[in-house]
């Protein structure tokens, strides 16, 4: 068959580039660019997500958040990135280990969720359909704000955007002052219940127009201290070390530069509920393996130009080349005296083209993206610390590649009152793995005769959307709309040979999923308060379900994958905020789902069944105290509550080492905590998380939260 090869366009984004002030028609001075993530931008929540555009957060018609690095580093303290997700409606952080937590968006994670980092796909061809561990290769630290976007998002974020898409922007130089301007901070966190200390040490500055920032992070974990009844967790903690940097240099009044790096290593980061270290909890059962560990790590580079045109076919345009490599390896001990290490490396090149344009029918943006992984795969087996086989493949098929194109446009445009965005997106996806276990044949000896295959499949795809925003009044707006989501076969699909909670095995020949989101919400801005309310209703068709087969593969359930998963999935959000007198602020947030699937029962009937791991009907409510808006303290309580979820995929209910018989049970626990500015450049801030001491998990999850957590926290600046 033949198989397009995209690589070109990396050669043709930055011929593009040079060539693109010499279309201008245009010669007149323009107004300054703005500064990267602006003081104003913040103020008026500007989101880029949302519309691929700047734009305010009211007038967006998707569901949306924005989470800030105050938030993130000084008011909550989050420990990770994906827990600075944890309170926003709609998002469940499923936490498989202390070390490995997984979103849900509107019930869907891992590839069926899209995650970035200033705009570059961190998502890859060897994601796995449930819960993984990559959104914690970000480092929350070196994050200056998280845009989410809740709800199929496919026409500007292509495959995989089914539950949403969230745009982790880096801290950069936001401050271009003439002449050369340096300062410097140092953060430390303690939390006693998670046995955590982490350090950070950064600077920023610019000389003239160009602007650095940079910083070292490190993360040390002891074990994990649950709440009373559990307690200490053995075999939980890890180690983690992260740098990143960004410079943006101003050329002109028309033209900016950034670079990026970022570079994350997380040291044997134990699977702990699947060995024998793990804590029964109401009911699951043990592991029985002597350890799991898995050391992974990820890179990250990228060159963006940004300019102003003025040409007949754009205003505006970026054009982005970018590399990332992201490996892991998994180390396990067995009984018998029986070891395995596997792992895999996946390089991944992209190019993104993007423009902008004023015209008479609305704002028109549109562009090209292409990202293309090289895969290298391996499984090694030893006994009695005795080589005894090299495997025909790792996780995923070995020496493959795939390539992911995208074409879209995207027009916003007023029709009376109502502003309309209307989008499509062409997709073309294409898997080539030239060493996949044949799963006809037993064994993974490749010295078997055709015991070794191949893949080489394509998938093409055209997605559209049409939202909506109406003013009902100046404070009000309703949004809406309709959206279809689409994700190709990746080679987790088609070649994984694994043993997470289920031991997959190829299936060669899937097709591609589907999803068409209807919703509809109210959005509004007070002088006193502000919030919104929002329904939806995900039509599923042909979802590759992972269906248990009533074996088991050692101790663990064999399953198998099928494009049989007609379903759906429904809920509702609700957030608010608002200030009560002069002092208080209260804020809130709910989340109602419901959703099924079709999979197949053990001895192959189909069924409709729950959809895995939807969250339980849950709740968080926040109020904050101030004496005055100048004061220099704060000081704020907060409760969070979750009802049980016995809604079990069958898939689930064989899950026994993470879900209880029966289903999660439900909680409720409450923190408070303090942030006190003690000068312009330092901010001690303090908590006590969970302060009954309630021993309760995240529906899903391996481990159990923290226990009665101490969280202190110093931010200097110099």
């Amino acid at each position: 068959m033949h198989r397009f090869d995209g690589r070109p366009l990396l050669l043709a984004v930055p011929v593009l580039a040079a060539a693109a002030p010499a279309v201008a028609q245009d010669t007149s001075p323009a107004p300054p660019a703005a500064p990267p993530e602006s003081e104003l931008a913040r103020e008026v929540e500007v989101l880029v997500t949302a519309t691929r555009r700047s734009e305010p957060a009211f007038v967006v018609p998707w569901s949306t958040d924005v989470v800030g690095a105050e938030e993130i580093r000084d008011v909550r303290m989050r420990r990770t990135l994906p827990d600075a997700l944890g309170d926003l409606p709609g998002v469940m952080v499923q936490r498989t280990s202390y070390g490995q937590a997984s979103p849900f968006l509107r019930g869907f994670t891992g590839y069926h969720t899209v995650m970035m980092v200033d705009g570059i796909r961190l998502n890859n061809s060897t994601f796995r359909s449930g819960p993984n561990q990559y959104w914690g290769t970000v480092d929350s630290y070196s994050t200056d704000r998280l845009e989410v976007v809740r709800g199929a998002a496919s026409v500007l974020y292509g495959s995989d955007a089914v539950g949403g898409a969230v745009n982790s922007i880096s801290r950069g130089r936001t401050s271009f002052e003439p002449g050369s301007h340096w300062d410097a901070g140092v953060l430390t966190r303690f939390a006693s219940a998670e046995g955590s200390r982490t350090y950070r040490v950064e600077s920023s500055g610019n000389q003239d127009d160009l602007g650095v920032a940079a910083g070292f992070t490190y993360k040390g974990y002891d074990d994990l201290s649950a709440g009373d009844g559990t307690g200490h967790q053995d075999d939980t903690g890890y180690r983690e070390r992260d740098g990143d940097l960004r410079l943006d240099f101003r050329a002109n009044e028309d033209t900016v530069w950034t670079f990026g790096f970022q570079r994350t290593v997380e040291d044997d980061v134990p699977r702990t509920h699947r060995t024998i270290h793990a804590e029964s909890f109401h009911g699951t059962t043990l592991g029985d393996e002597l350890r799991r560990d898995l050391t992974q790590e990820r890179t990250l580079l990228y060159l963006r130009l940004a300019q102003r045109l003025r040409a007949a076919f754009a205003d505006s345009a970026e054009f982005t080349v970018s590399y990332q490599d992201q490996n892991e390896m998994q180390h396990r001990d067995r009984t018998g005296d029986r070891t395995d290490l596997q792992g895999y490396d996946v390089e991944t090149w992209g190019a993104q083209v993007q423009f902008e344009k004023a015209t008479r029918i609305g704002e028109l943006t549109y562009g090209v993206e292409f990202w293309h992984d090289d895969v290298s795969s391996y499984r090694h087996n030893y006994v009695n610390g005795t080589l005894d086989l090299v495997a025909i493949q790792g996780p995923v098929g070995d020496d493959a590649d795939y390539d992911l194109l995208g074409i879209y446009a995207q027009d916003e445009f007023d029709w009376g009152a109502t502003t309309l965005t209307a989008g499509a997106r062409f997709t073309y996806a294409a898997a080539d793995a030239n060493r996949v276990d044949n799963p006809a044949v037993s064994g993974s000896d490749p010295a078997t005769p055709g015991n070794i295959i191949s893949l080489d499949d394509s998938w093409t795809n055209v997605v559209g959307s049409l939202r909506a925003v109406h003013p009902l009044s100046p404070e009000w707006n309703l949004f809406g709309g309709v959206s279809q989501a689409f994700r190709a076969p990746n080679l987790s699909d088609l070649t994984r040979l694994d043993d997470t909670s289920g031991v997959e095995v190829p299936s060669l020949g899937l097709d591609p999923e589907k999803y068409l989101q209807y919703e509809t919400g109210v959005r509004s801005e007070q002088e006193c308060w502000s919030g919104s309310l929002s329904v939806f209703y995900t039509q599923i068709r042909d979802q590759i379900v992972p269906s248990p087969t009533g074996g088991t593969i050692g101790s663990t359930p064999e399953v198998r994958k099928d494009n049989i998963g007609d379903g759906y999935i429904a809920g509702s959000e609700i957030e608010a905020t608002g200030r009560l007198g002069e002092h208080w602020t209260l804020s809130g947030a709910g989340t109602w789902q419901h959703g099924n699937v079709d999979q197949f029962e053990t001895d192959g009937t189909k069924t409709s069944a729950p959809a895995s791991r939807l969250m339980p009907l849950t709740g968080v409510v926040t109020a904050t105290y101030r004496d005055t808006p100048s004061a220099p303290w704060r000081a704020w309580v907060s409760a969070k509550a979750a009802s049980k979820q016995d809604r079990l995929s069958l898939k689930d209910e064989t899950d026994t080492e993470r879900i209880p018989p029966g289903g999660t049970p439900g909680w409720f626990t409450w923190s408070i905590g303090a942030v006190w500015e003690i000068s312009p450049n330092a901010t001690l801030s303090a908590a006590i998380e969970n302060v009954g001491d309630v021993d309760y998990r995240i529906h899903g999850s391996g481990v159990n939260e923290p226990g009665r957590n101490f969280v202190v926290a110093l931010d200097l600046r110099f």
